[in-house]
């Protein structure tokens, strides 16, 4: 087989099709009111389930028996975990360098615009105060690439959290309720690849919000 390089390759292809969030609040169908939706909605979990498991089993033993991977099921919430408090904390920090290896460049993009929009002088800091809700995977997906010895694989993990993100302008004074606490509700997309038996470290994809989930466990595009 050719050798293949990474930096070839696109860094990401978006959410992997069959992604399923359970969602909440509104947008969660009601099992009064929407009998059949809410029904629905089980049998897609299950489905999507299924399919997690088929798409992982061949992101496991496809591979030649050499290069085959270790799954680590128990260590994807701690990733997210990690990397959800290095990606804020960067953040808040206007550290590039640090937030880049922890991201897709896509995101990586996306925040650097809100960095280039931050009043010069302005100073942040970003505290994770509690979990509201203990951490929990809820998707653990793979797919193959149509080439050859190519896998790439995304897990979301619900992190709920109490957090802050006080601000301070270029004289130093805090910024009026920007000292507040609030309950956030997030899911961590978290992503790798596999290329030719070498796996890359975990990566965010993408911090999703609840209005971003729609009623079916659907996500809707970025």
């Amino acid at each position: 087989m050719k050798d293949i390089n990474a930096a070839d390759l696109p860094e990401e292809l978006g959410l992997l099709d069959g992604t399923f969030i359970w969602p909440v609040g509104p947008t969660l169908p009601s099992f009064f009111s929407s009998p059949r939706g809410r029904l629905a909605l089980h049998w897609q979990q299950i489905k999507f389930h299924l399919s997690n498991i088929l798409g992982l089993y061949a992101y496991r033993f496809a591979p030649p028996k050499h290069q085959r991977p270790r799954l680590r099921l128990r260590q994807v919430s701690t990733a997210a975990a990690t990397l959800h408090k290095n990606v804020y904390a960067a953040f808040a920090d206007n550290d590039k360098t640090s937030f880049r290896p922890l991201t897709t460049i896509t995101l990586y993009n996306i925040f650097c615009s809100r960095l280039a929009s931050r009043p010069q002088g302005q100073v942040c800091e970003w505290t994770l105060h509690s979990y509201t809700k203990p951490l929990r995977k809820v998707s653990d997906r793979a797919a193959r690439l149509p080439i050859e010895g190519v896998f790439i694989r995304q897990a979301v993990v619900r992190v709920w959290t109490t957090q802050s993100m006080k601000r301070w302008d270029a004289k130093g004074k805090l910024i009026p309720g920007t000292d507040g606490v609030r309950d956030v509700k997030e899911w961590v997309v978290l992503q790798k690849r596999l290329i030719v038996g070498k796996e890359s470290p975990w990566v965010i994809w993408g911090i999703l919000g609840p209005d971003q989930i729609n009623s079916d466990g659907s996500v809707k595009q970025r």
